[in-house]
Formats: structure tokens, C-alpha cells, sequence
């Protein structure tokens, strides 16, 4: 089965976020995120069915803007990773 989260690196997956420690406005921890009780397979829920947007609402409605962080960092940590390897291309050109 393909993987159908849309992240390469889970440190950017607003649910895997949620599911490890968000609280909402009156201070409880609570949101399951991507965690459906079976993630001792490795996969997340939304491997398995779980519906990506929807949860990524329910995200969006108890803290809003952590979405959006998320976003900004994963295009910046990609942009730096393209630009790293154009480096790393040149130095080898070099030798």
C-alpha cells in the first residue's frame, strides 16, 4: 500500500504535530490527529482511509495558524535541501 499523507517528513504533517502534544484554547490535550489507534504499523490513519482534509480542519479550528507554520517550513526546509544539493553538485564539478 503507497503512502497517501502528503508529507516526506512527518515533522511537517500538521496531524502528526496534533497528535503529539496540541491543546486546545482551554488548555487540553486531546487531538488524535493522524493516530487511529494503529500506529504501531508504521503507517498513519491516513494511510489506511482516514480523510487527510478533513483532519487537517479539525487542526485548523483548534489552533489556527499552526497549518500554515507548518507549510512555510516544510517549503523552506525543501527550498534549502535543492539548493544544498546544487551546492554539493558544484563542489563535485570542482574536484
Amino acid at each position: 500500500m503507497a503512502p497517501k499523507c502528503p508529507h516526506k517528513d512527518i515533522q511537517f504533517c500538521p496531524l502528526y504535530v496534533a497528535a503529539h502534544g496540541l491543546q486546545d484554547a482551554a488548555g487540553k490535550w486531546h487531538f488524535p490527529g493522524c493516530d487511529d489507534g494503529q500506529l504501531g504499523t508504521d503507517r498513519c490513519a491516513v494511510d489506511r482511509g482516514m480523510s487527510y482534509e478533513r483532519q487537517v480542519e479539525k487542526v485548523r479550528a483548534v489552533c489556527p495558524g499552526l497549518v500554515e507554520q507548518l507549510q512555510f517550513k516544510e517549503q523552506a526546509a525543501e527550498e534549502w535541501a535543492e539548493a544544498e544539493a546544487r551546492r554539493e553538485k558544484r563542489r563535485r564539478m570542482l574536484h
